[in-house]
């Protein structure tokens, strides 16, 4: 059965498998964020894992759509919400299709790391980076040791922080 869950702490991946096992992580989703889906009649195929210690709550359909039947600006707001995760699933499906591996890579750093201290904002490792990013982990690594030769980021203890934004969102 459907249900809404929000993630009160923590971060989680939004995990789809294919039928040969291979993973690709279609989103992150951190404190704040829904998850799931109101309108589901049979299984995705998709699953969330956390990335750390997480709590979420679990509203069920039912729930919701009282709240919406009597609340029509949550409504908006739910419908503005799903929208959003929408239009993001799809600028994801489009630079897997179309941008190179080090333009993804540099994309998806741009889009999960502090602007201000150019910190990850999620604690994934590089397997969860090539998922995201739909490439293997030895790619990722070449292209992130390429980068912090380059001055871009470093990598200390694994941990990656982006120092030249503007040099990353120029990368072809």
């Amino acid at each position: 059965m459907p249900h809404l869950y929000v993630i009160e702490s923590g971060s989680v991946k939004l995990i789809r498998t294919s039928e040969h096992g291979k993973e690709l992580i279609v989103g992150l989703a951190k404190r704040g964020d829904c998850i799931g889906s109101m309108a589901q009649t049979e299984p995705c195929g998709c699953f969330a894992q956390a990335l750390e210690d997480s709590v979420l709550f679990l509203i069920p359909r039912q729930v919701l759509r009282r709240l919406a039947s009597s609340n029509p600006s949550f409504a908006l707001d739910l419908l503005e919400l799903k929208e959003r995760q929408s239009v993001a699933a799809q600028a994801h499906a489009a630079r897997l299709a179309f941008d190179t591996v080090p333009r993804r890579l540099a994309q998806l750093l741009l889009g999960i790391t502090d602007q201000r201290y150019g910190t990850l904002n999620y604690p994934v490792n590089q397997t969860d980076i090539a998922n995201l990013i739909g490439s293997s982990r030895e790619t990722v690594c070449s292209i992130l040791s390429r980068l912090r030769r380059k001055g871009l980021l470093s990598i200390v203890k694994g941990r990656i922080r982006v120092l030249e934004r503007e040099a990353l969102a120029q990368l072809r």
